[in-house]
């Protein structure tokens, strides 16, 4: 399992800092959340939901969804299990709003009292002991993905530390912004290989391979 901890050493090993005396926990900390971020964007943790109608009406509010970033898909299923599943494309809209999704939809595609939604969607992945998460959902298949982005991060947030700072050596800066152009693309290239793996389509607007400078 991946942890925040196991990520970090790797990382100051890639770095040739396992001492610490160059990057902070701090500044590790935050390279590893900032390259979380680009994973959520290449590869969402895949969840589902399902919510019983007790009540016909256009507007359904679901609760418990965590951590959601965008719907996937929507089915519906019949009350009697008889009918076959039936997905609705479109004719809603929703909002997100923290661990709650609210539906609207049209006069067409209403599902009736009795039936139940399943929702699919895509949510932010979690890595155990980073902004308290207990648990970790980071497959083994996308850690170097998640390593060498973090370790691109840090590269950043450490030239950027050091921009005007006395005694600092000349070109130090540029040189670590090199360093971090590098393994971005190497991150990049491994998550453009994982994508291809995915089960949907993103939704229009969504952000993707939008990799920081």
């Amino acid at each position: 399992m991946q942890t925040i901890e196991s990520i970090k050493t790797r990382i100051q090993q890639i770095l040739n800092d396992e001492e610490g005396a160059r990057y902070s926990d701090l500044m590790l900390e935050n390279a590893i959340r900032q390259a979380m971020g680009r994973l959520n964007d290449n590869l969402p943790l895949i969840r589902k939901v399902e919510h019983e109608i007790t009540s016909e009406g256009r507007e359904v509010t679901l609760t418990g969804m965590v951590m959601p970033l965008f719907i996937v898909q929507i089915n519906v299923l019949a009350s009697d299990n008889n009918d076959p599943v039936r997905e609705i494309k479109k004719g809603y809209e929703y909002r997100l709003q923290g661990t709650t999704l609210v539906l609207n939809f049209n006069a067409n595609v209403v599902p009736k009292e009795g039936e139940t939604l399943q929702i699919t969607y895509a949510a932010q992945h979690l890595l155990t002991g980073l902004d308290g998460a207990t648990e970790s959902t980071v497959p083994d298949s996308a850690a170097a993905a998640l390593e060498n982005s973090a370790v691109s991060f840090a590269y950043m947030l450490r030239a950027a530390s050091l921009l005007g700072v006395y005694g600092t050596r000349v070109g130090e800066s540029a040189q670590l912004a090199e360093q971090s152009n590098v393994w971005k693309e190497l991150a990049e290239a491994a998550l453009n290989k994982l994508k291809t793996f995915q089960p949907f389509e993103y939704p229009d607007g969504f952000a993707l391979d939008r990799w920081d400078s």
